[in-house]
């Protein structure tokens, strides 16, 4: 594997490397191998996609325009796009344990992902990605950076996700599991999924 050691951009990433740090490539070596080399760089830029800014955030951190730009993204998808008529706004986004990951481009907010403390649990819940940014990894890195702030704030906690059936699959990759039968919420098929055990 090359080890840049140099100043300059890597061919594959679009990243700009640093005098003196050591990155290993992930040329020919497949698409793993790029995704590992991306979560290991701060500030991620997604192959052929824009920059952008990640933030792991307590409800009172969060400004009067990211709780606005949260509410209204999660809006727009959940109840407009999905034609879904229920209240979004619970209560709960500005509890003092509940936390917000948010993905943030040039052209605003691009995903987000809400965390509470449930009992024990940790729930991870209204992940969601503007229509725009779909395809690109965001949501991808909305769950990934989720979880890890799940660990970094609650280690050791079993996290919950009450995922849209359709998505079954795609969060099983992050190891979670199904728990119970399906069910309908707000019209929509759901299944309850866990990673990690309920002590004890």
């Amino acid at each position: 594997m090359r080890a840049a050691t140099t100043a300059g951009v890597d061919p594959l990433s679009g990243l700009k490397l640093l005098t003196g740090q050591r990155y290993p490539s992930p040329l020919g070596a497949g698409r793993r191998a790029a995704e590992a080399l991306l979560e290991r760089l701060v500030g991620t830029a997604w192959l052929n996609g824009p920059m952008h800014t990640w933030s792991d955030l307590a409800a009172a951190e969060l400004s009067a325009p990211q709780l606005h730009d949260l509410l209204q993204l999660r809006n727009r998808v959940f109840v407009v796009e999905q034609e879904c008529a229920y209240l979004d706004i619970d209560g709960l986004d500005l509890l003092p344990t509940t936390r917000h990951v948010l993905a943030s481009s040039a052209d605003g907010l691009v995903g987000c992902a809400r965390l509470l403390v449930d009992d024990g649990f940790v729930r991870v819940g209204r992940i969601v990605v503007a229509p725009g940014a779909r395809g690109t990894g965001v949501g991808r890195e909305v769950v990934r950076r989720s979880l890890a702030a799940c660990s970094a704030h609650w280690p050791g906690q079993p996290i919950r996700i009450a995922a849209q059936a359709h998505l079954e699959r795609f969060y099983a990759e992050f190891g979670f599991a199904v728990r119970g039968e399906p069910y309908e919420e707000d019209g929509i098929p759901h299944v309850d999924m866990q990673l990690g055990s309920a002590r004890a």
